[in-house]
């Protein structure tokens, strides 16, 4: 009775909390908004308005944090539409057989680099997440661990703003995201309440800038694949880009990168992306026809990064 009564009150300090869309219409709408979170490489900016200027010349400021897959802070472990693309169709790989080789791609990519600590606290929301595939689809489980996540960051962050624990923490927030969304619909926005208190108090990599550019260059271009996935191809490899008050195609942002030393973050970013999308693509394509349209926007996702890594000549 005690463990009930205990449950019962952890639930409901969560508040609401919402479980997986109840029809295709539903899942297809949260997959369009997880889409532009999940492809995201890292947030560092400090106090960006979400704003675009019509005006030629002028830069625009867009806020990438609705891009899902994104890197944390300072965590290293060594080891418009579309009216500059052609409109014609690749031949030589057409789209099915990109969208096979993308998930080959994701599939073999190596995942980002990460502590004993965080792939410890990962297998334990592996564990949860298994309890809500599988009937009878318990989601206390889900809904326990994602709250133990979050206070444990708020915890570390208000201690220790840029320790390894805290950095820890917020990977792990990272990791978590795609998954707990569904069981905490505050979830996104504390996660983005806690990446501002790193960008405030930690600094920035030697190759941030260029992973950044990186994030805006695939949020334009995952919303050419959700709306014409024909045409990506073309307008990953021919359009002229507006990223961060700069200018260019894919190959002139991969000559400044390459000039900067930075065009192998570019690439390994990439490829961590992949990796993580390619798993979250096989946990939803699970769960069902119920959620087919969500898993199908993940698989785009999939494709944009393999088009990117392609066209840029990563290797």
């Amino acid at each position: 009775m005690n463990s009930f009564i205990l449950q019962s009150l952890l639930v409901a300090s969560l508040g609401f909390v919402s479980a997986f869309p109840e029809n295709s219409a539903e899942a297809n709408n949260e997959g369009k908004q997880t889409a532009r979170r999940l492809l995201k490489p890292v947030h560092r900016t400090l106090q960006v308005a979400d704003r675009k200027n019509a005006d030629l010349g002028k830069e625009d400021v867009n806020v990438t944090d609705r891009l899902p897959v994104r890197l944390p802070h300072l965590f290293a472990i060594k080891d418009e539409e579309c009216k500059n693309c052609t409109k014609t169709k690749d031949e030589a790989e057409p789209l099915d057989a990109r969208i096979t080789n993308s998930l080959a791609h994701g599939k073999a990519s190596k995942e980002r680099p990460t502590t004993a600590s965080v792939k410890m606290q990962e297998q334990k929301l592996k564990a949860a997440w298994i309890k809500y595939a599988d009937p009878p689809h318990t989601m206390q489980p889900m809904v326990a661990i994602c709250a133990s996540m979050l206070q444990g960051a708020r915890s570390e962050y208000a201690y220790s703003p840029c320790s390894m624990e805290a950095h820890e923490s917020l990977e792990l927030l990272l990791r978590a995201e795609p998954y707990c969304k569904f069981f905490d619909k505050d979830f996104k926005t504390s996660v983005t309440d806690i990446e501002k208190q790193a960008d405030t108090w930690c600094g920035k990599a030697a190759c941030e800038p260029s992973v950044e550019v990186l994030a805006d260059i695939e949020k334009d271009c995952m919303d050419v694949a959700v709306e014409q996935p024909d045409e990506l191809l073309a307008y990953v490899k021919t359009h002229k880009f507006r990223v961060q008050g700069l200018k260019g195609t894919l190959s002139e942002f991969v000559s400044s990168w390459q000039k900067t030393g930075c065009f192998p973050k570019v690439c390994t970013t990439l490829e961590q992306q992949a990796s993580q999308v390619n798993d979250a693509y096989i946990a939803y394509s699970k769960l069902g026809s119920a959620h087919a349209s969500f898993a199908t926007e993940v698989k785009l996702e999939g494709l944009v990064l393999y088009d990117l890594y392609t066209v840029s000549g990563c290797k």
